[in-house]
């Protein structure tokens, strides 16, 4: 019926550098609908092509003759959707892939399709299942669309559709049978703090909130290529009409026209709303912290419900035990909060407050009430806590109003580009370069054109002042995959590299044993505090040293690098 693809056995080599390009608006007649062969007849459902992708290859081909039927829900028109149409039978919904620009012109909102799945091929993006035509390597295997050219092999326009109409649904629950349709939330409103902002900022996508009455939230997330991109949300509370889609555990809305909005009544009082102004005598609750994701030394208080699991991919939110991961908790206003829009990922740094709290270690934590002090900033991609350096219980005594607060000296998130990274390509055609994972990071493989090649290339960051720091710590949030070895990714640092050439200047420290990837998938690890004190006062240069052979070459993707220290 349908054969497996073993990424390291078959692969489908595609290049094709995605970037969001925004569809032109005009007035469109409706195409012409496509000749049909009369037997084409519809045999299968959407839910039907789901089941086929059972989770345990990458990717499944299909080779049965299966004839799908189904209308368009959401397209390009607006920008907000790139290289795709989400398409709606009664069975549910599923992005389509397409390799090809201005999609709403041939596929316009209700144009009902019949679409020929054999050879077509099922894929998975944060756990939601996706069909395409190919698969394209952009540090890792990735589906791609289908060719324009092998169209009118695969999808066919008939008359008889009509737009879907969307599905009414409420925050707080399990909504997985609405994704990729088209829902509808009646008395919503964006939460206070997203007021003022627009729908995107330039040259990234954007996450927004909106919430209902009751505190109950849910993302929205729109392209900077969006044709209301610039645009300020409404502040005032109403009606939305999106796409449900689905990253790992957190419900997003993707809306396909500004049109689709209707939020001009009079805002409602949410219902356990936020509290506190973030001092220890009245730290903020959780509702505050998420909606007010910013400030530093602040504190947060909340029911430690549960922790994102990291040695998985993709990573997973257990909220029962027994734990693995130690690097971070979720903290919620209510002890039996299991919503993603309602909890706050909160970093452990490595030290007495991860020793203390981290439910791997301490189980019996789960469901307690706890003060934390950090720094409120986006932490997996959600609003967070990190840089946690002060924790309290109660029995505890009260906690030094004043400690000597950790502090990050330097951070590269490698959002848009390589930042403020150089690199300096010794050997080989390969070269480090930016990719989208993980909200963008620094890739480097040497692996290209379906084989390894001989390559030796630094990515150095600039100068780094740690005058008057004491105790640094490095930082490093990574993914390996295809290893040779360790010794091919060497993590290093100089205090004395002049800005020429890394492999003649400076004299390179390599740090080894520390939390590092396993070397076998594309999940990210954090390193954890790697002591670099030994270069206290001094100015230093951090260097990731990549090097492959025709034998064997690595990927390597680095998210994040900072480094901290006490004031």
């Amino acid at each position: 019926m349908y054969k497996k693809i073993n990424n390291l056995l078959y692969i489908f080599l595609v290049a094709f550098l995605v970037s969001f390009v925004t569809g032109c608006e005009r007035d469109l007649d409706i195409p012409p609908i496509d000749s049909l062969d009369p037997n084409l007849v519809p045999n299968t459902t959407i839910a039907e092509l789901i089941q086929l992708y059972d989770g345990t290859q990458d990717f499944v081909v299909i080779e049965e003759d299966l004839i799908l039927g189904a209308v368009v829900a959401a397209n390009d028109r607006s920008g907000n959707f790139y290289r795709q149409i989400i398409i709606s039978d009664d069975s549910g919904g599923i992005e389509l892939k397409i390799h090809d620009n201005n999609l709403y012109e041939r596929f316009p909102l209700g144009q009902k399709l019949y679409i020929r799945v054999q050879d077509l091929i099922l894929g998975s993006f944060g756990g939601i299942v996706q069909l395409g035509g190919t698969v394209y390597d952009s540090g890792g295997l990735r589906l791609g669309g289908i060719e324009s050219s092998k169209l009118p092999e695969h999808v066919f326009r008939i008359p008889g559709g009509e737009i879907p109409q969307p599905a009414s649904i409420t925050l707080g629950g399990n909504l997985d049978e609405h994704i990729y349709t088209m829902v509808q939330l009646d008395n919503v409103q964006f939460i206070e703090s997203n007021l003022g902002m627009p729908f995107a900022n330039p040259n990234q996508n954007t996450n927004r909130f909106i919430t209902d009455c009751d505190g109950n939230t849910i993302i929205v997330r729109t392209s900077s290529f969006s044709d209301f991109a610039s645009i300020n949300v409404p502040e005032g509370n109403g009606t939305i009409k999106a796409i449900l889609t689905k990253f790992v555990n957190d419900y997003q809305l993707v809306i396909n026209a500004y049109e689709d909005l209707d939020m001009s009544g009079t805002r409602c009082d949410i219902a356990g709303g936020p509290e506190g102004n973030g001092t220890f005598d009245s730290p903020f609750n959780v509702a505050a912290a998420y909606a007010n994701n910013t400030g530093s030394g602040v504190w947060v208080h909340g029911y430690m419900v549960g922790v994102i699991e990291t040695d998985v991919d993709p990573f997973e939110n257990n909220f029962e035990g027994p734990f693995r991961t130690r690097t971070n908790i979720m903290l919620a206003d209510d002890p039996d909060e299991t919503s993603t829009s309602n909890l706050l990922i909160v970093q452990l740094p490595v030290g007495d407050v991860r020793d203390a709290i981290n439910l791997a270690d301490n189980p019996g934590n789960l469901g307690e009430m706890v003060k934390l002090r950090g720094n409120l900033a986006a932490y997996f991609g959600v609003p967070g806590l990190r840089d946690t350096y002060q924790y309290w219980m109660e029995g505890m005594p009260d906690p030094d109003p004043d400690p000597d607060p950790v502090q990050t000296v330097f951070e590269e998130t490698f959002s848009a580009n390589l930042g403020t990274f150089t690199a300096y390509n010794i050997t080989g055609a390969q070269e480090w370069h930016h990719v989208t994972f993980d909200g963008g990071s620094a890739f480097m493989n040497g692996f290209a054109g379906g084989t390894s090649h001989a390559n030796e290339d630094w990515l150095v960051s600039p100068a780094i002042d740690l005058s008057g720091e004491t105790n640094a710590t490095l930082n490093i949030r990574e993914a390996i995959n295809f290893i040779t070895s360790y010794n091919d990714l060497k993590v290093m640092i100089a205090n004395d590299f002049d800005g020429s050439d890394p492999t003649t200047s400076g004299n390179w420290v390599h740090f080894t044993g520390f939390n590092r990837p396993p070397g076998n998938n594309w999940v990210y690890v954090e390193s954890g505090d790697i002591d670099i004190s030994q270069f206290d006062g001094q100015t230093i240069h951090i260097a990731l040293k990549y090097t492959s052979t025709s034998s064997g070459a690595a990927g390597w993707q680095v998210s994040r690098i900072s480094v901290v220290a006490d004031e």
